[in-house]
């Protein structure tokens, strides 16, 4: 098998591969583990050798850039109604999760999430715009 992603000092990660690696994980393991049962069987599934997984997040000494990325992945598919935080630290997969075979089902996921999070920052930025146009009038005065 071929791997879906790529963990290198720097630069990014196929998020919606390792996407997909957690879902199969999460099959695999039987639907439901814990954030640290969940890495590592993403770590066995896609061979992530123990020096991938000891790169570090720039800024952050103790975050493993493996395991940051793996987060944002979880995130994603929880946004995409794929998985759920069952419980603190325990995520879990959900029907939608359970149907999830190929890349391009978490690439559509990946990109519904990145297109949601452009329409909010364009409403964040005109809501700032209105309240500095609104803010930045002087009041009329009558004489």
């Amino acid at each position: 098998m071929t791997r879906r992603f790529a963990i290198e000092a720097e630069g990014l990660p196929d998020l919606s591969g390792m996407m997909l690696a957690s879902i199969e994980a999460l099959k695999e393991i039987g639907g439901s583990a814990t954030i640290q049962e969940l890495d590592e069987k993403v770590a066995e599934i896609e061979g992530v050798s123990e020096a991938e997984q000891a790169f570090v997040m720039q800024n952050s000494a103790a975050r493993p850039r493996f395991n940051y990325y793996l987060a944002w992945a979880r995130t994603y598919l929880k946004r995409g109604g794929a998985v759920e935080n069952s419980a603190r630290g325990v995520w879990a997969l959900s029907e939608i999760g359970s149907k999830i075979t190929k890349i391009e089902h978490t690439k559509a996921i990946y990109d519904k999430v990145n297109q949601e999070e452009r329409e909010k920052a364009r409403l964040k930025r005109e809501a700032a715009k209105v309240k500095s146009n609104v803010g930045g009038k002087k009041p009329l005065r009558i004489i």
